[in-house]
């Protein structure tokens, strides 16, 4: 089980696997990187005046090596300014990395070199050393074989100072306690810049996700065809996007967020009939209305909104619009031309009910002039009949019969 538990920390320490597959790992390193500068510019600070202070006071305490405490201290303080120099160029975000090591190496060196000189500093400048190289592990974020690179050379540098020196070093007193501190805060220096760099790619990985959710959804807003808005419920607009702007003609976003959202409102009651729904119902959905543009023409939209409540619990309306002032346009000209042809259509309806009633009368009109003039022609027929037959003896019997 406790096997199990270290294998688990071991591999949330230095397995960047996981890390590596969800985020870019060298936007990560570039990151590190950027983020040391500002530690290091305060390292580099305290080192160049804790140098000055120990030019001062240590050569005066040690005076037999007052002279090799002096080009230590001196050599120190001199590349730890330049460091500081260099971190204030152009040249420090890409040599970010490779300033720290120098540092670092610096420091470590001219403790190793004060041991060396005198060996009964032994305990003190292992402890300096050892604490440095541990708040370096904390607040440089850095990657994890950068720190290891420190830990080696800071043994290498503590053993050749111990080692090169006559055998008079080891019959100091707290010599065996020295060692192990530096071992001992060797190791955990490195688990210290594992576990920071290992829980900043854990927030770098979220604030990733975090970025790109907000790119997508920005994109979303600002290329979306359709006006996007939030207002409170006073009437003032809080955000909204180009889209919205365009459709009530507005070239500027600054000259429309002075606008209360009261004035967009053609008639300004439709707001309060909406205002009274969104209350009613906590959303609209597809609701039409008619707005006033910045030159004071009318533009229709289709309004989807709704009420939202944010963490200090106020509420706002949050929804988007769409332009239909030419559907509803369409809409009118049909209806009018459906006006229209219904009237043409009741006209010729007249039309065809007169036409109908003067094809009866004149069908009457026929019929009666028919059996008016058949009569007369029957009788004429008639006479021309006994005629033909020679039924009258003479002319004078016909005329008296015609008349």
């Amino acid at each position: 089980m406790v096997f199990e538990k270290a294998v688990s920390i071991i591999d949330f320490l230095f397995k960047s696997k996981t890390m590596r597959e969800n985020v870019n790992y060298d936007d990560l390193i570039k990151e590190s990187n950027q983020l040391v500068i500002n530690p290091l510019k305060m390292m580099a600070f305290l080192v160049t005046i804790f140098g000055i202070l120990a030019m001062v006071f240590e050569v005066r305490y040690f005076a037999d090596a007052s002279l090799q405490i002096y080009i230590i201290r001196v050599s120190a303080t001199f590349v730890s300014l330049l460091v500081l120099v260099l971190l204030n160029s152009k040249a420090a975000e890409k040599y970010s990395v490779a300033l720290v090591h120098v540092l670092l190496l610096t420091i470590i060196i001219s403790s190793g070199l004060m041991i060396y000189i005198l060996p009964k500093t032994l305990l003190v400048n292992s402890q300096i050393i050892g604490l440095i190289i541990f708040t370096s592990a904390l607040f440089l974020s850095w990657d994890i074989k950068n720190q290891v690179i420190v830990a080696i050379y800071y043994n290498l540098v503590f053993s050749s100072a111990i080692l090169l020196n006559d055998k008079a070093v080891y019959f100091l007193a707290n010599v065996t306690e020295s060692i192990i501190f530096v071992a001992f805060l060797s190791i955990v220096s490195v688990i210290a810049s594992a576990y920071n760099f290992r829980m900043r790619s854990i927030l770098t990985e979220k604030s990733f996700k975090i970025d790109f959710t907000n790119q997508k959804y920005r994109s979303i807003f600002d290329n979306s065809i359709e006006g996007i808005f939030q207002s409170s419920m006073d009437g003032r607009l809080i955000t909204f996007n180009k889209a919205f702007a365009d459709i009530l003609g507005y070239e500027s976003v600054k000259d429309l967020k002075k606008i209360g959202a009261e004035y967009l409102y053609k008639n300004p009651e439709d707001r309060q009939k909406l205002i009274r729904e969104l209350k009613k119902h906590s959303f609209v959905k597809d609701y039409q209305v008619e707005l006033r543009k910045k030159d004071g023409s009318s533009v229709f939209v289709r309004i989807n909104d709704r009420v939202v409540e944010d963490d200090r619990g106020k509420y706002y309306m949050e929804g988007n619009i769409q332009d239909i002032t030419e559907r509803v346009n369409l809409e009118m000209e049909r209806i009018k031309a459906e006006n229209e042809l219904r009237k043409e259509k009741e006209k010729s309806e007249m039309l065809a009910n007169e036409a109908q009633q003067l094809t009866s009368n004149k069908s009457k009109f026929l019929a009666n002039m028919s059996h008016e003039i058949r009569t007369p022609m029957n009788g004429i027929l008639g006479f021309l009949t006994l005629i033909e037959s020679g039924i009258y003896k003479d002319e004078i019997e016909l005329k008296q019969f015609a008349s």
